[in-house]
């Protein structure tokens, strides 16, 4: 593409690989770089299933445990759609409870948790 047409790009949508973004800024200087949101999103949760993983491993056979196992997708959740009207008996807690109160007790487990 001649440069007096690279000139007019105003925006590039691109992965977040970090060597896409040297070459546009060095081929397309004057362009805004737009994140495509689905690879935001999986950035998140990949880094936050990662910390998730690091805390499981220092619970075994426990209540911690089984609870960052099988109730990690209510960390992925949007605020706005944990159910806390709902109540269901909850077999490794041991009691009734919503969604939102597995929750708290998954982010209860480690302040790391609760921060990412």
């Amino acid at each position: 593409m001649p440069k007096s047409e690279r000139g007019k790009v105003k925006y590039i949508s691109m992965d977040m690989y970090n060597h896409y973004r040297t070459l546009m800024r060095l081929y397309f200087p004057k362009t805004i770089i737009c994140i495509d949101s689905f690879r935001v999103l999986k950035k998140i949760t990949v880094c936050l299933n990662s910390v998730r993983k690091r805390i499981l491993r220092r619970y075994k056979d426990s209540q911690e445990y089984k609870l960052l196992k099988y109730r990690y997708e209510l960390l992925l959740k949007s605020g706005d759609k944990i159910n806390d009207e709902k109540y269901f008996f909850d077999r490794t807690l041991g009691y009734t409870t919503s969604e939102a109160g597995v929750l708290e007790c998954v982010l209860s487990i480690n302040k790391e948790l609760k921060m990412a």
